[in-house]
């Protein structure tokens, strides 16, 4: 099988349909779809169900009892997919019709040396309200990087999409910590073995519904267990590529602190965590702007705790 398609799913049942109509539609047919309803209380599982009784591909619906994070249901559907290539595809997701054919078309005409070099492709998404591309293009194309020189070198920002090899994700599972772990964490533990090939074709419709978005400054505190231990990971083991870029480097250290403290963990404790004497000697700096903002947020946390 050449694609297994992935979407989590938690209280998702009014904009289903995006993604289940953009999978009906493709032109290319060799993939299955996995649907891991993450503790949904709304109609998702029933719809979903519904829809795996009828669907003409093969459709795996797996529930969580109890939210998870999209971490855990990432892991989860990696460990049974079945297609070479894996697509995540958001529960809000549109994309063209001939995604899948195109995302195969250029798989196959790599050698298979190149093949065995890449992580995957990457492809743009343009907006649903405006249709312009999301954030910035690919600086060439076909051009051949990796997501930390993507971001620390050639500044590209933006929703990206793709494909990715299914046997890397298998050996690269998300840490299994309660909240919300950023899937940069893949990309980025893949840039240090892979590079992916990169094509400024735009084949996924980028929708900002607002069920789908944080609309706080504040991270919600079920949320800050995996974002600290993701912060602490991402400076740690990508020193290297983060020291590139100063002020994106200050700002993603404070979340460090921050972070730590919304949990309520010393400041020591969590600058223990980054380790290496280049990291150590920015901490003042990542403490001061890191409380900086813990002043600014500290009056919305107030009024989230008062209106419940």
């Amino acid at each position: 099988m050449k694609f297994t398609l992935f979407t989590p799913v938690f209280n998702r049942e009014r904009v289903l349909e995006r993604v289940w109509n953009s999978i009906r539609a493709q032109t290319l047919r060799d993939f299955e779809w996995i649907v891991v309803d993450d503790g949904s209380t709304d109609g998702s599982w029933a719809k979903l169900e519904a829809w795996r009784a009828g669907a003409d591909f093969p459709m795996t619906v797996l529930r969580h009892e109890k939210n998870s994070g999209k971490h855990v249901a990432w892991n989860h559907a990696v460990a049974i997919a079945r297609g070479e290539l894996f697509v995540p595809c958001d529960s809000d997701d549109e994309f063209d019709a001939d995604a899948l054919e195109y995302f195969a078309r250029e798989w196959s005409a790599l050698s298979t040396a190149q093949r065995a070099g890449a992580s995957g492709i990457n492809v743009l998404c343009r907006d649903a309200a405006t249709g312009a591309i999301v954030g910035t293009s690919f600086p060439g194309a076909p051009l051949w990087s990796h997501n930390l020189e993507l971001t620390y070198r050639h500044r590209v920002a933006g929703e990206k999409w793709g494909c990715i090899r299914t046997e890397l994700l298998r050996g690269r599972p998300f840490p299994v910590v309660p909240g919300y772990y950023p899937e940069s964490y893949l990309w980025f533990s893949l840039a240090r073995t892979h590079r992916v090939l990169c094509l400024n074709r735009a084949l996924r419709t980028y929708h900002r519904d607002q069920g789908n978005q944080i609309s706080s400054r504040v991270p919600r505190r079920e949320r800050l267990p995996a974002l600290f231990d993701y912060a602490c990971w991402h400076i740690r083991e990508n020193w290297d590529w983060v020291r590139r870029r100063p002020l994106r480097l200050v700002g993603e250290g404070s979340n460090v602190f921050l972070r730590a403290r919304l949990l309520g963990l010393p400041a020591e404790a969590a600058r223990a965590r980054l380790r290496g004497a280049q990291a150590a000697a920015w901490w003042p700096l990542f403490a001061l702007v890191g409380w900086l903002r813990f002043l600014r947020i500290k009056p919305m946390m107030t009024r989230q705790e008062m209106t419940g």
